[in-house]
């Protein structure tokens, strides 16, 4: 086992500093350094320097400076100066000269420098030491670099870390070890929060041990001390990275301000343009990307950072050889690390190609076999493509190396849940459901996923070479941690080609949400994702899912609301040529659910311009590696301005009328938006505006749904009816069909209501009482078939409702639909009723209707194994065997 750090308990304490002039404006620049005023920090130590007053531990200061802005070159030549002149003292700064020679790639300069440190004794001899470490380390020799760090142990133990950087480095050796001896990760966190403790104006401790809680996931911990380091100093360029780093994990817009702010100050800061270059890689930006690779290797031509994402960024592109190229570079800087295949792996599955990063991450094990982070990256990668088993032993095993690491604790805890769960087989899918639930779920998940299956496969000529993995979670949390590892994801399901995640119907914790369409979206991925050889780009997925989901019911996907068409005249929304930026860097808090909404209606547009056969057409050309403007001119014969523009045209003649009627609330302040204290609606001003204009949806919507709330139908009903007509697609909670719906119903025109209903249900797929009260109604009606039929749409919605399954069921056995009673009565066995032998009898029945004897047979057999004098049951049985003797 390899030593710990001791728990040291005496406090070390500052040297005293004799008061001088020059002592107060050393102590004024080391504040400017530590709170980002790096100009003002630099003249006054220049000053000092001038003036033959400056310690080493100011010319120290000063080259952090020069660093903290990107000037390398002046703080290399303010360096070798300051050692010319003052040999004395000149093992004092070489550390500092030999960190500005390695961020410039010079690294066998570098190592004369920390050797030269160390030599000398000087104040920063353990960093110099771990600096040496650390070169060895990425420069391949592990093994010596371990024996470095290793020294760290001593070196706290006997006492000799006695400041913040030397804790610090004492707190960066342990994180290295920490790749051998997980344990040592504890060490490290001590020895930086020891370091916080004495200098906690300084940013670095802070940031480095944010770092640290970021490199294992824990947001909730590295949140914390980023921003800590953020409010001391909000200018470094690595403090911006690395919260940078932690938006872009959450999905936040704000990540790419971030990197741009960390470059504002020092435009030459290598991870401030690898970590952009790394966003812009997720969004499809690829030739952006190798850009800013390129800007951070033009600064340290030897950064296996920088040519990581540029090799991923060739990979994406499929430029074999310069990719092969950039892995030669990588591989001569340090030939044992798996840094190049991890960060390609990664940028594979980011962006969707999983069954790459498996074999990536292969390479990557291969080159180092205890990189953690590659076998975490393969275990991920093997689940995500079905190979659960397999992922499982690698995903143990990155954790048995990091156990710190909370994705794949999350992840192996979750997989740990699936004892819980059962296969249930159809013709195309494994359908992976909890146990207690599958009797439930598999009738109806079965049959919508089938369906998909057959309509989707058929009309784009592709079938998957595979049967998919259909898993459906109970738990959110569940769901969100197989897709990212992390509870918290805001979707409701993910496709990975061949195996698919989805929320469970009705499940705990989020709002109302459609699990049909959301599985139907869920399986046009999959065809999409085998059409393009999953590099088709992530609006285009997604809009074309939606559109699926417009064809295979009414009122399924997302539909043009006034939200939408307010955000995209007021020019909130982005171009086609750039919505992929609408998924990754939303610009307002509905610009993505927008996004998706904008890209369907580029389908609608292009099957009337130019008929169906574009769409696989566009497909086949991204897995061909074309780039969305290379596509559209292979397939469309368009360059993107005009597909921009034809984009814009199709929108606003589509929707004119719409357009129309929100232009008076458009060209309203927001001071002139009627409302009233608590948020409600002024109703006297509502009105003012609706009668002064007939044109105005907004408050004629406004007046009419205040009016309806207060038990004021029949005074609602012409606002409502005028809403209605200016925008007739409108179906959110504050629909004027649903409100109509109520003043209809109350006077008892149940005719005139069903219509109401009828129409909303049609615009939108989330309503679920809307539902239940037209099923109700159409039964009241006499319309059997119709009413089985609208419960059949709320069970897209919801499945946990006995009594309404129990009417479907009833109501399609009047209409002669047998499957479909046989599917409710299946669902109602799967709710664990007080009465199953009853269950089972009306089971076997339906089973009969159907015409399947042998079904029938089986489970009228369930029903007098729990009550074996169940007389109806016994007859039943008796029914089936005399009809079985006469075939």
């Amino acid at each position: 086992m390899r030593r710990r750090l001791a728990v040291i308990g005496a406090v070390i304490v500052a040297s005293a500093i004799m008061p001088s002039v020059a002592d107060a404006q050393s102590a004024e620049a080391r504040t400017a350094l530590w709170s980002g005023r790096y100009e003002e920090a630099i003249r006054t130590w220049e000053g000092l320097y001038r003036q033959g007053q400056a310690t080493p531990d100011d010319m120290r200061g000063l080259l952090a400076a020069y660093q903290r802005l990107g000037q390398y070159e002046r703080a290399i030549e303010t360096g070798r100066e300051y050692i010319e002149a003052e040999p004395a003292t000149a093992g004092e700064v070489l550390n500092s000269l030999g960190e500005a020679l390695y961020v410039t790639g010079d690294a066998r300069g570098a190592r004369r420098r920390f050797e030269g440190a160390m030599a000398a004794g000087s104040a920063d001899a353990l960093t110099a030491r771990l600096n040496l470490g650390i070169v060895d380390f990425e420069s391949g020799a592990r093994r010596q670099a371990m024996e470095r760090f290793e020294s760290f142990i001593d070196i706290y133990n006997d006492g000799q870390a006695t400041t913040a950087a030397d804790l610090m480095a004492v707190a960066r050796a342990c994180i290295y070890l920490g790749l051998e001896d997980p344990q040592l990760f504890h060490d490290a966190v001590r020895a930086y929060d020891r370091a916080i403790g004495l200098a906690p104006s300084d940013p670095e401790p802070r940031l480095r041990l944010g770092e640290l809680f970021l490199d294992k996931y824990d947001g909730t911990e590295a949140a914390g001390l980023i921003g800590e380091a953020l409010r001391l100093d909000d200018r470094w360029a690595r403090t911006n990275v690395a919260e940078a780093r932690r938006l872009q994990f959450e999905g936040s817009a704000e990540a790419r301000a971030r990197t741009d702010r960390a470059l504002e100050t020092n435009p030459r800061f290598v991870p401030a343009w690898v970590q952009r270059a790394t966003m812009l890689l997720s969004t499809g930006s690829r030739e952006e990307a190798k850009h800013d690779a390129r800007q951070a290797l033009e600064v340290n031509p030897g950064s296996m950072d920088a040519l990581a994402v540029l090799a991923a960024a060739q990979y994406l592109e499929g430029d074999e050889q310069a990719y092969a190229a950039t892995g030669a570079a990588a591989a001569a800087k340090n030939p044992g690390s798996a840094a190049l295949y991890e960060t390609v792996a990664e940028q594979a599955a980011q962006n969707r190609l999983y069954r790459q990063a498996v074999d990536l991450s292969l390479r990557a094990v291969e080159a180092d076999p205890v990189s953690w982070e590659a076998w975490g990256t393969l275990g991920l990668n093997q689940l995500r493509v079905g190979q659960i088993e397999e992922g499982r032993a690698s995903l143990e095993r990155a954790f048995a190396g990091d156990p710190f690491n909370v994705w794949y604790k999350n992840t192996l805890d979750l997989l740990d849940t699936f004892a819980d769960y059962k296969s249930v087989d159809t013709t195309n899918f494994e359908l992976v459901l909890r146990a207690d639930r599958a009797d439930l779920l598999a009738p109806y998940l079965g049959a919508v996923a089938e369906e998909a299956w057959e309509a989707l496969t058929t009309k784009y000529g592709y079938e998957p070479p595979d049967r998919v993995r259909l898993e459906v979670f109970e738990r959110h949390a569940d769901f969100s941690v197989r897709t990212v590892g992390l509870a918290g994801l805001g979707a409701l399901g993910v496709a990975f080609g061949p195996v698919i995640a989805v929320d469970a119907p009705g499940v705990a914790g989020m709002s109302e949400f459609n699990w049909g369409s959301t599985l139907w979206h869920e399986i046009a991925h999959v065809i999409a994702m085998g059409l393009s050889d999953s590099r088709v780009p992530r609006w285009f997925t997604e809009g074309l899912s939606v559109y699926e989901e417009h064809r295979a019911r009414p009122g399924w996907g997302e539909y043009v609301d006034p939200g939408f068409l307010l955000a995209y005249l007021r020019g909130d929304m982005l171009p086609i040529s750039k919505i992929n930026d609408g998924f990754f860097r939303p610009r307002y808090p509905q610009h993505i659910s927008h996004s998706y909404v904008q890209g369907s209606l580029v389908f609608e547009l292009l099957v009337e311009e130019f008929g169906f056969e574009v769409i696989p057409g566009l497909l086949r050309e991204y897995g061909r590696g074309a780039t969305d403007a290379e596509a559209v001119a292979a397939v469309l014969g368009w360059d993107m301005p005009q597909f921009d523009g034809r984009f814009d045209d199709y929108v606003r003649t589509r929707f004119a009328g719409p357009i129309a009627a929100l232009q008076a609330h458009l060209e309203r302040t927001s001071e002139e938006v009627p409302s009233a204290p608590g948020g409600r609606v002024d109703l006297d001003a509502a009105r003012e505006l609706a009668d002064a204009d007939p044109e105005d949806f907004i408050a004629h919507l406004q007046v009419g749904a205040a009016l309806a709330e207060a038990g004021q139908l029949a005074e609602a009903e012409p606002y409502l009816r005028r809403a209605k007509r200016l925008f007739p697609g409108h179906a959110g909670p504050d629909s004027p069909y649903l409100y109509l719906a109520r003043a209809h119903a109350a006077r008892g025109d149940l005719g005139a209501a069903i219509e109401e209903l009828t129409t909303v249900v049609s615009l939108g797929d989330k309503n679920l009482q809307a539902r239940l009260w037209l099923a109700r109604l159409l039964e009241e009606s006499g319309a059997p078939a119709a009413a089985a039929a609208a419960l059949e749409t709320a069970f897209y919605i919801d499945l946990d409702l006995p009594e309404e399954l129990a009417s479907a069921a009833r109501l399609h056995q009047i209409a002669g639909n047998w499957p479909a009673v046989v599917r409710a009565r299946q669902a109602l066995l799967g709710l664990d009723p007080v009465d199953r032998a009853a269950a089972y009898y009306e089971l076997a029945r339906a089973h009969l209707g159907a015409g399947d004897v042998s079904a029938a047979r089986r489970a009228v057999l369930f029903a007098l194994e729990i009550a074996p004098s169940y007389e109806a049951a016994q007859e039943l049985l008796l029914e089936l065997r005399a009809r079985r003797s006469d075939t």
